[in-house]
């Protein structure tokens, strides 16, 4: 384990915790946090939350736990990711508990799978993640990070990034999801198509008997706009630099603002030669448009 300076395509410096051959953010005690997954206690109404980074961690978030507290007020996203919280404050909370996590699936505790939680998954385009990766990584005060997107590009492809490659990352994490009736799998542009149907999915997964009409008050509280609002009216986040923000766009192809015909055939052929194993409703769900 180490804390480490990796560098861009141009050079350019961002800080991460390396183990076990892959990049971590720099929360402090990830280390001993992670080694000691293999022994967390799941509880059989846990819900988890597993994305990539820049999926809509925050937004399906917000709608599972305004649809568990059976409320439409703003939550506090206190820190739930496994990676980030020690198992004592995890054993602190309250029942039934909503975990989040950025992890693949092989280091996740094996008790998700052995209690049989409910596990919600969302994927997004990845070339929308690797825009919004890239602004994210700006952002945040701790990367230190600073290089123009044509050096971020070529990093993102080849997975030296947080969490890996979103291909590995992403096919690991759908394996299977199809057949397990404790999976529900989202993408994130069909929940901006047509949010309410599904905020009724999520309800509908989950058990909760919610009212239609709460159903459609939870849906409009969740629009990105609306969510987007809510962060500019509030305290400034710490971890972020003076002018960045956690919601962005949120759109579906900004990708292309970005993109370089070069850079997006080069990213096509990757696409179909990483993901010719890929889940097919994985597969057929991510929309490029």
């Amino acid at each position: 384990m180490a804390e480490i300076r990796v560098k861009d395509a141009g050079g350019h410096e961002y800080n991460v915790i390396e183990w076990q051959g892959m990049y971590f953010p720099l929360f402090p005690g990830i280390v001993p946090r992670l080694e000691a997954l293999s022994t967390f206690e799941c509880r059989k109404d846990d819900i988890l939350l597993l994305t990539y980074p820049k999926s809509g961690t925050r937004w399906i978030y917000s709608i599972v736990s305004m649809v568990k507290n059976n409320s439409t007020n703003d939550p506090s996203m206190d820190s739930i990711y496994f990676e980030a919280l020690d198992q004592e404050g995890f054993a602190k909370m309250a029942s039934p508990r909503i975990l989040a996590s950025h992890l693949p699936r092989h280091l996740l505790p094996p008790d998700v799978w052995r209690k049989q939680i409910k596990v919600i998954l969302v994927a997004r385009n990845p070339k929308d993640v690797a825009v919004s990766f890239y602004n994210f990584m700006k952002g945040i005060k701790n990367f230190e990070y600073s290089g123009p997107w044509e050096s971020y590009f070529p990093i993102f492809t080849q997975g030296k990034v947080p969490y890996g490659s979103w291909f590995d990352h992403t096919k690991e994490m759908c394996k299977g999801v199809d057949s397990n009736s404790n999976c529900l799998f989202l993408t994130y542009e069909e929940m901006l198509k047509d949010l309410p149907a599904a905020v009724k999915k999520i309800n509908s997964f989950l058990g909760f008997e919610r009212s239609d009409v709460f159903l459609e008050e939870v849906a409009q509280k969740c629009t990105f706009s609306s969510m987007k609002r809510s962060e500019e009216t509030g305290e400034p986040n710490k971890h972020l630099k003076d002018g960045h923000r956690f919601f962005r766009k949120g759109q579906v192809a900004d990708w292309k603002n970005w993109f370089t015909v070069a850079q997006n055939e080069e990213f096509d052929e990757l696409y179909n030669a990483k993901m010719s194993d890929a889940p097919p409703d994985l597969k057929s769900r991510v929309v490029f448009e």
